[in-house]
């Protein structure tokens, strides 16, 4: 392949099942760039979705998908958590090729809104090269923690931080029974539960109507995992996560006050990570981690011995 191959996207001939096929190809996707997400968006927000096969000299090295909205005068572009390059791609050289492509395909002009989250790493190399291609940095990017799911449970046990180890052996000892559920009605039951602890303690997330509608989509595919913990018959915590490719988003969580006494979301992420590992899965993203927001919840999620990661940030 000669340095200047041409770099090209194939648009909108792709279906659900070919769309699956390319995240099998990728280590660490992510559930903004799957078509249940896709789905979600087009129903809770409007949007219509455009499906990308990214060659170069016409061998596919990855995906991407965008979503637009146009109105008379107004144009919006967004591009969440992509491109996303198959496994043994060079992302550094490829992703200069793709925002190249991209911004002479969208450049800005009066009436187009460009909002883009890269999904490459934060560093000096990237932001100058998103900014001599004329984007413009907006706000910080995503913050996770990557749990590699390839070692042996035993390993991973091992790789905990002690006092998280040591919450998890306290809830093993409660008796808690874990209930595993794919379907609706059991998110339909976790729902309210979720918002009123975010009423309550003041933190963002999805909408009702987003997260209702990923539900729907992830849950017609089985790539929807929701787990929930009995003690002394009452239900006391439950925790959800989205699966993509060969991968896994902890998406939200409840726990009541027994709950958090119990230690019952250890008890959760435990089993869930040992079902992942059955099924196949390899990494798990911990769903987000805010250091300054909440250095809480944070610590929290340090706690199973995950490696950070972060997203260049947010431009236009």
């Amino acid at each position: 392949m000669t340095a200047d191959a041409k770099l090209q996207i194939e648009w909108d001939s792709h279906d659900s099942d070919s769309w699956r096929g390319y995240l099998l190809d990728v280590a660490r996707s992510n559930l903004i760039q799957t078509w249940p997400y896709a789905q979600a968006v087009r129903r809770s927000a409007q949007r219509r979705t455009r499906f990308g096969l990214i060659r170069l000299a016409a061998e596919p090295v990855g995906f991407c998908q965008i979503q637009e909205l146009r109105l008379p005068g107004f144009h919006y572009v967004g591009l969440h958590r992509g491109p996303l390059w198959f496994d043994g791609q060079d992302n550094g050289h490829l992703a200069t090729l793709f925002f190249e492509h991209f911004a002479a395909v969208y450049p800005q002009r009066p009436g187009r809104f460009r909002r883009l989250l890269p999904e490459i790493a934060a560093s000096t190399a990237n932001h100058e090269m998103l900014t001599r291609f004329g984007f413009k940095r907006q706000g910080e990017g995503y913050r996770t923690l990557w749990l590699d799911l390839t070692a042996p449970l035993e390993a991973l046990r091992a790789g905990l931080h002690q006092k998280w180890r040591n919450r998890l052996r306290q809830s093993e000892r409660q008796g808690i029974r874990c209930e595993t559920r794919t379907d609706k009605a059991a998110f339909d039951w976790l729902l309210p539960r979720y918002l009123a602890d975010r009423k309550a303690k003041r933190y963002r997330g999805p909408s009702s109507a987003m997260l209702s509608a990923m539900a729907d989509s992830f849950s017609i595919q089985n790539d929807m995992l929701l787990l929930r913990a009995h003690l002394d018959g009452d239900m006391i915590a439950a925790i959800l996560l989205f699966l993509h490719g060969r991968a896994a988003t902890y998406q939200i969580g409840w726990s009541s006050t027994q709950g958090r006494k119990s230690a019952a979301t250890n008890f959760l992420l435990w089993q869930a990570i040992e079902i992942l590992k059955e099924r196949g899965i390899d990494w798990f993203d911990l769903g987000g981690i805010h250091p300054d927001a909440a250095p809480g919840l944070t610590h929290f999620k340090s706690g199973l011995g995950g490696t950070a990661y972060q997203t260049i940030g947010a431009y236009k």
